[in-house]
């Protein structure tokens, strides 16, 4: 998991308290940065999920498009990798 704002509590303490813990990594930084990526191991990754800020103040329409970069970027690095990836919007 990327973020470039600081991880929330709620967050925290779900990746600490999942039964999978062990197999989840989270790391601040830019999804769309090759250095972050590779710095993450993301060319090792078999699944990425990508969510939705949904405290952030930008419009539905924003963060969707945010969303859609981040998968268009990781694509590009790991052309293999299972993606999931949550949008604002049902319109999207």
């Amino acid at each position: 998991l990327f973020n470039t704002a600081p991880t929330s509590a709620w967050l925290s303490t779900f990746v600490s308290s999942h039964p999978k813990r062990f197999l989840i990594t989270y790391m601040e930084g830019d999804p769309l940065s090759f250095a972050d990526l590779r710095r993450a191991k993301a060319y090792r990754a078999s699944i990425v999920f990508y969510v939705v800020n949904q405290h952030n103040t930008a419009s539905a329409a924003e963060e969707d498009q945010t969303v859609a970069m981040y998968v268009m970027g990781m694509r590009k690095y790991n052309p293999s990798v299972r993606i999931v990836a949550q949008l604002s919007s049902s319109t999207h």
